[in-house]
């Protein structure tokens, strides 16, 4: 029995929320949790597991299986980056989701609330979670204003997407070496590149980084360096 708070927290709530229960079997979910998977606003999900549901994140569905569980061992909020297709668009995303534990009156676990955030703006995050490394950006010198969401294209259209995917990485302060691994390309090629993109915008390499984070440029990014992806993060 899901208490009447809840239910209403959740129905009312513009971000997408809902219960699981301690199998991972999807026990109610507001609107805004449907429109996030692009699913029909009459869709019965109760009763569900998410390897069930007819949309692309069901092929992480082990995952966030072990997101629950998680949740219920530690007992308490468990927070997972979730990069997938979502919306009507269906265009690559980022969300934090919470994960809370819930329990019967008497004690025992009853399943796990959830609560899906969106993260456009967090271009840290990325840069530290999704790229996989320590961000060198001094955040003093980021123009906020101009990095506040995610945009998936490149900034200019004098730039070709292959330019564009080593100068971003370059300019997050990865090396020639680990942009050529990142891009399957050889270190001379990275090095190319990003020559040839400074000469377009008539610039040099020392002056290239600053100049890509004070425009605002590095909110973005290069649709290939998002991929679908569920980690659960660690306190």
């Amino acid at each position: 029995m899901i208490p009447n708070m809840f239910k209403t927290m959740i129905l009312n709530s513009t971000d997408p929320m809902g219960i699981k229960d301690n199998q991972s079997v999807f026990v109610m979910v507001n609107k805004a949790y449907l429109a996030l998977l692009n699913l029909p606003k009459d869709f019965n999900i109760e009763g569900k597991k998410d390897c069930e549901l007819p949309v692309a994140t069901a092929e992480f569905a082990e995952l966030f299986k072990q997101h629950d569980r998680k949740t219920e061992q530690q007992g308490k909020t468990v927070k997972s980056l979730e990069v997938h297709r979502f919306g009507k668009e269906q265009l690559i995303q980022p969300y934090i989701f919470n994960k809370t534990p819930l329990y019967y009156d008497n004690g025992d676990i009853l399943g796990t609330l959830f609560h899906g955030i969106p993260q456009h703006h967090s271009i840290l995050l990325f840069s530290d979670i999704i790229l996989g490394k320590l961000n060198m950006l001094d955040q003093s010198k980021v123009n906020h204003k101009k990095t506040a969401s995610w945009i998936i294209h490149h900034p200019t259209e004098v730039l070709t997407n292959e330019q564009w995917e080593a100068l971003y990485l370059f300019s997050l302060g990865f090396s020639y070496n680990e942009i050529s691994i990142r891009l399957n390309i050889s270190k001379s090629a990275v090095q190319g590149r990003i020559e040839r993109a400074c000469d377009v915008l008539r610039l040099d390499t020392f002056n290239i980084q600053s100049f890509i984070r004070e425009s605002g440029w590095l909110s973005s990014i290069p649709a290939s360096l998002l991929k679908n992806s569920s980690i659960i993060m660690t306190d």
